[in-house]
């Protein structure tokens, strides 16, 4: 009961303060200005707490483009596409705890109209059964408020695991939404975005860019089917993966062709990963659940490093035309642009 009384006095203090911080220091006052307040009050987010005193020190108001960008970066991670849905349930969740905030601001309001009739009651009252009637109806009023008190710490609780809750869902989808879904690699969405990024930002560390084909991939689909193809890309795809480093971006590029950017790589120490990423293909026994076994399976690619101010087109079309010139080679090799 003491935890209970505990929190409810805790709840209504946070309450008690958000309404004046909304009113000096935002023009905002929908659901989500509402969450960033609650967490800046209840200090879950030190943050996002950080970020909000500082306008307030610098005599900044919180405008509705600010509070969109501090609920963004420190509440929730926007994503794409089928993200749109589980936000909205997220700010209907947001909605219904404002809601209660009302209903108890309303209740609040109520005591203590009570509280004032209370006091002006005991002054005029002139016997014992009059000022035990008066008491009954004040400590039904004090039953009252405790009880809204009491659904609002349980509704603020439960409105925190569902955010939760889709916070995970909006982060599993943001995350869905780059990866290829067969080999768990990223996809070509999140390929475009990032060696766009790496051209424009990765400053005066070298960057490398290694495309790579699985050779003669048809004849494999042809000839052993299209499940067994679909296992091959997964296995060259895990022997991508396990030559990298976290930094490092690994991408289906689109069908049996990858593209792997390499930070801080020259084009030399680049070509050694894709040759270390051949040899193990080559050498790797690849077969299904039902022993069917490709005789073996090999891999081509072409390297490129990033030249100064070079686009995204441009360090693309060096890297493929590289792997052009393994594929007419003979396969089975890598081909350096600056060779």
């Amino acid at each position: 009961m003491a935890d209970i009384e505990e929190e409810a006095r805790t709840g209504h203090e946070i309450i008690r303060q958000i309404l004046p911080l909304m009113s000096r220091h935002t023009v905002d006052f929908r659901p989500k200005s509402y969450a960033v307040w609650y967490s800046y009050v209840s200090g879950a987010d030190p943050a996002l707490k950080a970020a909000i005193d500082r306008r307030i020190d610098r005599g900044q108001r919180l405008d509705g483009a600010v509070t969109l960008d501090l609920y963004s970066r420190h509440m929730i991670d926007k994503a794409e596409a089928d993200v749109a849905q589980a936000q909205n349930k997220l700010l209907d969740v947001l909605a219904t705890a404002q809601n209660q905030m009302h209903s108890a601001g309303d209740e609040t309001s109520r005591f203590n109209a009570h509280l004032q009739g209370f006091g002006t009651s005991l002054g005029a009252v002139e016997d014992a059964e009059q000022l035990k009637a008066e008491v009954e109806t004040m400590a039904g009023e004090t039953s009252r408020i405790g009880a809204a008190l009491e659904g609002l710490i349980e509704s603020v609780r439960e409105s925190q695991a569902e955010v939760a809750r889709l916070s995970l869902e909006l982060s599993r989808a943001r995350s869905e939404a780059s990866t290829d879904a067969l080999t768990g690699l990223s996809n070509r969405r999140a390929f475009d975005a990032a060696i766009s990024e790496f051209c424009k930002n990765h400053g005066s560390g070298a960057l490398s860019l290694v495309m790579m084909d699985i050779d003669h991939f048809k004849k494999v689909n042809d000839t052993l089917g299209h499940p067994y193809g679909d296992l091959v890309i997964c296995s060259v795809a895990r022997i991508i993966h396990a030559n990298i480093r976290g930094r490092d971006l690994a991408t289906r590029y689109g069908g049996e062709e990858f593209a792997i950017l390499l930070l801080d790589a020259r084009e030399g120490d680049a070509a050694i990963v894709a040759n270390r990423i051949r040899e193990q293909v080559a050498a790797a026994r690849i077969r299904d659940k039902d022993g069917t076994e490709a005789k073996q399976i090999t891999i081509s690619g072409g390297v490129a490093e990033h030249g100064e101010r070079e686009s995204p087109e441009g360090l693309l079309g060096r890297a493929d035309r590289a792997l052009y010139r393994s594929k007419t080679a003979g396969r089975n090799r890598i081909t350096c642009a600056g060779s």
